[in-house]
């Protein structure tokens, strides 16, 4: 059964949050003939765009390529992107419902992967830098701190997928290093 009328465009990745709703973002402009840009929201009913209502602009400005909900109903979202809703943010964002918000400075290249914990969000893709400091395609954003910080020295290379248990973090990509010490630094 279709959603709709579906999406003209590329879908990477889909979420769904504790009340149903559907989230499709990748690289795509509208939904309704309305200004998504690049993730809108299916209610079960209707395709909708992720408006913040302080500045009434859509989405992100460059394409989506993850989505994770953390347990207190927070949307982030990363991928290739420098601005979400109007607001500078560097690959990573986040939806509180109503608004666009950002994780600092965010990163240098693009975020493929993210996995959230109670207190922290992990994400993982191309970038040697995030909030400033390096991490090497990986880092851990404190909730409570508001701080980026590198998991040992990073992967050798891409991050494409996160899970955390609860206990680990579980990470796969085209990496064949990870955490090397200080004789295979990655560069």
């Amino acid at each position: 059964t279709s959603l709709g009328t579906g999406i003209e465009g590329s879908i990477a990745i889909l979420e769904i949050d504790t009340a149903g709703n559907i989230y499709a973002a990748g690289s795509f402009e509208d939904v309704n003939g309305t200004s998504a840009r690049n993730i809108a929201v299916w209610n079960g009913t209707n395709w909708s765009s992720l408006t913040d209502t302080s500045n009434l602009v859509s989405g992100t400005n460059n394409e989506i390529r993850s989505l994770a909900f953390d347990d207190s109903g927070i949307l982030y979202v990363g991928g290739n992107f420098d601005e979400a809703g109007g607001v500078t943010a560097n690959r990573i964002a986040t939806w509180d419902g109503a608004n666009w918000g950002t994780l600092g400075a965010g990163t240098s290249g693009f975020v493929e992967a993210i996995a959230t914990t109670p207190t922290d969000i992990y994400i993982g893709g191309n970038f040697a830098l995030a909030g400033g400091v390096t991490v090497n395609r990986i880092a851990k954003w404190n909730k409570n701190n508001s701080t980026w910080s590198p998991l040992g020295n990073g992967l050798s290379n891409v991050a494409n997928s996160l899970i955390h248990d609860g206990s680990n973090l579980y990470v796969a990509g085209s990496f064949n290093l990870a955490n090397n010490g200080p004789n295979n630094s990655i560069i």
